[in-house]
């Protein structure tokens, strides 16, 4: 026999219902989630993919402490969607941009990886590829020059004296 529990999760809303909207346009649901139960719980909500059904969900996963209600945007943006079998082999995969050099799908503005950063790394490693072959050349030829030695420092005379040992007459230094 089966054990039934019911769900710790409750909303204000028992459907959600989306009038007919012109395409380009949407609408926002506001949903409530409470905890009816006495551990703290995490929900994710999963919607379906945004290319066929055209809904967002704000956020995908929610933290409610118990007793606590949490809020949840649900969208849906009216589109005309291909759902053709073409249409729908093609729905994963990433459109390009302006069909320019920027065919990785993503929209403008947004850099697919960071130039300075890379930049800089690659300066980085040419100096420690560079730093490794001075050291292991053998007659130091096109490496940085040995480094200095401190110059001497002077003595002062008077400490000069100090280090000087002084025996009386008649008595001889054991």
């Amino acid at each position: 026999m089966a054990n039934v529990t019911r769900c710790p999760i409750a909303t204000d809303k028992s459907r959600l219902e989306y009038q007919a909207l012109p395409e380009g346009e949407s609408k926002e649901i506001i949903v409530e989630l409470k905890n009816t139960s006495n551990k703290m719980l995490m929900a994710e909500l999963v919607p379906p993919n945004y290319n066929l059904s055209g809904i967002m969900v704000n956020p995908l996963v929610v933290p409610m402490a118990p007793g606590k209600q949490a809020l949840v945007s649900i969208k849906y943006h009216a589109n005309f969607r291909d759902l053709t079998a073409a249409g729908l082999n093609n729905i994963n995969k990433p459109k390009p941009v302006d069909g320019g050099e920027n065919a990785s799908g993503m929209p403008q503005g947004l850099a697919p990886r960071n130039k300075k950063l890379a930049e800089r790394l690659e300066k980085k490693k040419a100096e420690v590829s560079n730093n490794a072959a001075a050291a292991n050349d053998p007659k130091k030829k096109g490496g940085p020059p040995p480094a200095q030695a401190p110059p001497a420092k002077k003595e002062d005379p008077k400490a000069a004296a100090a280090k000087e040992i002084v025996v009386p007459k008649g008595k001889t230094r054991e």
